[in-house]
Formats: C-alpha cells, structure tokens, sequence
C-alpha cells in the first residue's frame, strides 16, 4: 500500500481539507502549500491576516468556517474580509482606518457646560445648549470633567489654583495638577 506524503508539517493547522496550512508561532504566522512555505507576517500583524483570510475565501475551495476555525476569528470576520478582497483588492486592506476625528471636548466647552449645569439645567438641556450630544455630557459629567461647583471645592475641571482641593484637574492642559493628585 502507497503511503501518502503529509499535506503540511505536523505543527501547522490544516486548512480545511486544502492544501493550504498555517504554522502560527509567537512572533509570525507562516502559510505553506504542500509542505512549501509561501508567506509569512508577524504575528501581531492583524491587516496582514485578514489580507490572506480574505484572500483564501475569495480564491479556494476553503469554507468560511474552516478558515474561521484555522485562524481562530468569527465566520463574520472571514466573510468581510472575503468581501472587502473581491471589491477592492490587496489596496482595500492597506487603507488607513477610519478614525473619530478630533474631540468636542475643550476647557472652554467644559467652563460653559459647568456653568450650565450650575445653574440648573439638566444634562439634555445643557447639550442641547452647547451643542452636543447628552451622552457625551453625560460622560464628561462620570468622568468628573464638568459639573463640579465652587461649593465642591473647584470652580471647574480646568481649575489653576493649585491650592486647589480639586482632584480631577488634567495636569496636561495647564501644566500642574491639584496638591491631593499626586
């Protein structure tokens, strides 16, 4: 009887039952074809992965949920990553990611919500005010940036007096913090 050579080395994972295989160790991912290694990238490298997920649903026999078990991700993960592949190609994976742009929050805006909720408005109303949405109010007001009233001991988040008992001062946005911050 013929023996049969192994499809990929004992240590990598089988992908399905292709002929694709991925060794994953500490610092790299390396992807063989019958025992041949073809590519690598580091491991912590997740675009890298996903260009090679979605490069592997897109062009093998290789189900989304054996690619999703060999690399340990969500079928949900392989199949946009599938998609993204066909639409827009390699140039689809290394575009920059989308981020949130800059933040509302400024000391200006925090001496006017302060003031708005000093002077009684609710959390809603003071957004509504200022601009912004209550949830993001709402925390500035958890996080201790806005609210705080000169009966509490600071006059605001901003707060420069450093005989200040504030405790929530940023030191990054005045150059010093309240005596108890440290």
């Amino acid at each position: 009887m013929p023996s049969t050579l192994p499809m990929c080395p004992p240590e990598a994972v089988s992908i399905g039952n292709s002929c694709f295989a991925v060794l994953i160790s500490d610092d790299t991912f390396t992807y063989f074809s019958n025992l041949i290694p073809f590519d690598s990238h580091a491991a912590d490298d997740r675009t890298a992965m996903l260009l090679r997920i979605g490069r592997l649903a897109a062009i093998s026999a290789v189900s989304p949920q054996e690619l999703a078990d060999a690399f340990a991700v969500s079928r949900a993960t392989v199949q946009r990553a599938r998609r993204r592949y066909l639409a827009e190609g390699e140039a689809g994976f290394m575009k920059p990611r989308r981020g949130r742009g800059p933040s509302v929050f400024t000391p200006e805006l925090a001496e006017k919500a302060t003031a708005l909720l000093a002077s009684g408005l609710s959390g809603s109303a003071a957004a509504r005010v200022l601009g912004v949405s209550a949830p993001s109010v709402n925390k500035w007001r958890r996080q201790g940036l806005i609210g705080n009233t000169e009966a509490d001991g600071c006059q605001s988040a901003f707060n420069t007096d450093p005989r200040s008992a504030c405790k929530i001062d940023p030191p990054e946005w005045h150059g010093g913090g309240c005596p108890g911050s440290q």
